[in-house]
């Protein structure tokens, strides 16, 4: 159940993104977008929030990633506990309490992991 729920508010975060065209602040798109997507509730409506958000505070960073990983990454850095990354990406799970300067440091190790495995011939 948590698994199908997590996948909701992916494409739910994920849809909000997409539809974003960055003419206007977020919040007041956000906004826009809740009243025409009516069937969201309360709670999706603070997940995709905090998702949305959370993913903009990365900035530039990580523009390599698709939407989806962005949005768990920025889960992993922003967030001490997340439903999200539990389900995606569990082995990071146990890292997510970590001060934000031990998470960067684990986050480099793990990044240069994974290119270095990406990237190999």
């Amino acid at each position: 159940m948590l698994e199908k729920r997590v996948m909701h508010q992916i494409r739910n975060a994920i849809k909000a993104l997409e539809s974003y065209r960055y003419d206007e602040p977020l919040s007041r798109f956000l906004t826009k977008f809740y009243k025409s997507n009516r069937q969201m509730g309360s709670t999706d409506r603070r997940v995709t929030s905090r998702l949305c958000y959370n993913y903009f505070r990365l900035g530039g960073a990580f523009s390599d990633l698709d939407i989806e990983e962005k949005l768990i990454l920025a889960e992993f850095v922003c967030e001490s506990q997340s439903d999200l990354v539990a389900v995606r990406a569990p082995s990071w799970h146990a890292s997510i309490e970590l001060p934000i300067e031990k998470k960067s440091r684990w986050l480099k190790h793990v990044m240069a992991n994974f290119y270095r495995m990406s990237f190999q011939h």
